[in-house]
């Protein structure tokens, strides 16, 4: 009997995950076939249908494009860079190309893309053409957005590419300008708009002059009072996170007492769209870097185990047992530096945002929090901890909860959650490890309780087993509770302390009780849980 047969009756499956781009052959022949098939109508549709039905089924696999997309790029590429082509076959290859970027991410696309100094003016050009309000081919204008953003990085000065007639506008007015058009556009077009002028605004020698003015050109739709204009703080605010993620500190410090002085005065916190206040949080936070030095906390603890691989033989363990007590980590010198007070309005507001209506804000405010504890002197980074556990409290209201554990697993993944502040932590976790509030005809909960199995991953994944090892039969108690509701999580993080040998001698076996009740639908059937958007 073969290994296919054994699986079989053991009752293992094969999933559906596929091996290689089967389908790579046939993208190209799709490509290619394109100047044929362009004016007719239905093998036109077929085609695109095909072509998107293909890059679907790598959704979930999208690296298996990897070693075949320079070949398709290029085949799109050489198409689009022909003056002689009808604009409706560039139409067409953009669909291609934007399907393509929608499966893989346009962060892997755009590092593959020519960036040739002979490209600059033609895609800028193309992309000046475009009609902004026409809604049937807008996948041209993303694609151009995308091209052009890994173009302008190109290592020579803008001003040589200008012509020097009068009344032309300069490259570098003219990339700004058309940039500034697309971050205030109503489709997706603003979000890679705003990575172009991430990319662009911060060279050398455009950030010397437009800087300044674009920032200010940016907090202009914050400050409006019109309510026609919500929707515009979106795309300013995302171009200005992205500004502050790729440009450097010493260029943006200048201008983040005026940015932050705008944000708080706009009172964005409080807008209806959710976006808005998701990329407001982004801002804040790293403003929040941008006004803290560049460094590491010397205090934080030194973590265990990075990789939840199963080492079961007497070297791991070995390894395990040699690492540094936390005694010895936590007496280490601490730099003393001085924090402006503007660090502390921004802890603030990152609490305000854990409270959010949106799960997607609270998410963001909770890494932005870890992301700035981890900067701050050790007695500040005492006090965020505390304020933290606060909210798992009675008196607060679900959302605050859900934001906590959130934020505690960011920390104590971090390193950040010190080992005298586990016992309290811990409480907190197993309490929300149950919630369970009841709400008229139903119950609010399955969230907090899957954020708090997140904590228990976290601090497993974090922590020295000498140093867990106090409250493993405490957590082992809870985790089983919270799977019997929530099977998808609770069974998932189970494993993951399982999966060190030394914390759960019954890890395996529970796990697998679970799975046979899973199977024979005792328990709810959803997916098996070895899947989280959260690791």
């Amino acid at each position: 009997m073969d290994t296919k047969e054994e699986n079989l009756e053991e009752g293992v499956f094969p999933g559906c995950t596929l091996e290689y781009f089967q389908e790579h052959k046939e993208v190209l022949e799709l490509i290619k076939s394109v100047e044929i098939i362009i004016d007719d109508k239905s093998n036109y549709e077929t085609s695109l249908q095909k072509f998107k039905f293909i890059m679907e089924q790598y959704r979930e696999q999208a690296h298996l494009l990897d070693s075949h997309l320079e070949e398709i790029l290029e085949e799109v590429i050489v198409r689009v860079r022909n003056v002689n082509a009808d604009m409706n076959l560039k139409h067409t290859l953009f669909k291609y190309l934007y399907m393509i970027v929608s499966v893989r991410g346009y962060k892997v696309i755009v590092k593959k893309l020519p960036h040739e100094v002979g490209d600059l003016k033609p895609v800028l050009s193309m992309l000046e053409e475009q009609d902004s309000t026409d809604l049937e081919n807008w996948q041209t204008r993303y694609c151009l957005l995308l091209w052009l953003s890994i173009i302008v990085k190109i290592p020579f000065d803008m001003s040589r590419f200008d012509t020097g007639e009068s009344g032309d506008s300069s490259v570098m007015q003219r990339i700004l300008t058309i940039s500034q058009t697309y971050v205030l556009s109503h489709d997706s077009c603003n979000k890679i708009a705003a990575y172009l002028v991430s990319q662009f605004i911060t060279r050398t020698d455009v950030k010397q002059v437009h800087l300044q003015p674009f920032l200010t050109w940016c907090t202009q739709y914050f400050l409006s009072g019109n309510s026609r204009d919500d929707f515009c703080k979106y795309g300013p605010l995302s171009a200005l996170a992205s500004i502050l993620k790729f440009g450097k500190r010493e260029d943006i410090l200048p201008h983040s007492e005026f940015l932050l002085t705008t944000l708080t005065e706009a009172h964005i916190n409080t807008d209806s769209y959710r976006l808005t206040r998701r990329y407001y949080v982004k801002l804040i936070q790293r403003l929040g870097l941008t006004f803290l030095k560049v460094q590491i906390a010397p205090w934080r603890y030194k973590r265990g185990n990075r990789i939840l691989s199963v080492e079961t033989n007497d070297k791991a363990k070995d390894r395990t047992q040699d690492l540094p007590t936390t005694e010895t980590i936590t007496q280490e010198e601490e730099e003393d530096f001085e924090v402006v007070p503007q660090v502390e309005e921004i802890i603030n507001e990152l609490f305000e945002t854990l409270r959010d209506k949106d799960l997607t804000v609270r998410w963001s405010a909770a890494k932005g929090l870890g992301r700035v504890t981890n900067r701050l002197p050790k007695g500040l980074a005492d006090d965020v901890i505390g304020n933290v556990l606060e909210y798992l409290s009675p008196r607060e209201k679900d959302p605050a909860w859900h934001g906590a554990c959130l934020a505690l697993a960011e920390l104590g993944k971090r390193g950040l959650l010190l080992p005298h502040r586990l016992p309290a932590a811990v409480t907190a976790i197993l309490k929300a490890l149950v919630y369970d509030e009841p709400k008229g005809y139903c119950s609010v909960g399955s969230y907090i309780r899957d954020a708090a199995c997140y904590v228990c991953w976290a601090f497993a994944r974090a922590y020295d087993h000498r140093t867990l090892e106090p409250f493993v039969q405490d957590i082992a108690r809870g985790l089983p509770l919270s799977s019997l509701s929530c099977l998808h999580f609770g069974v998932k993080d189970l494993d993951k302390p399982f999966r060190f040998g030394w914390l759960f001698s019954f890890g395996l076996k529970s796990v697998s009780i679970h799975y046979r009740l899973y199977q024979t639908g005792v328990l709810p059937s959803r997916r098996w849980p070895y899947h989280t958007n959260y690791s």
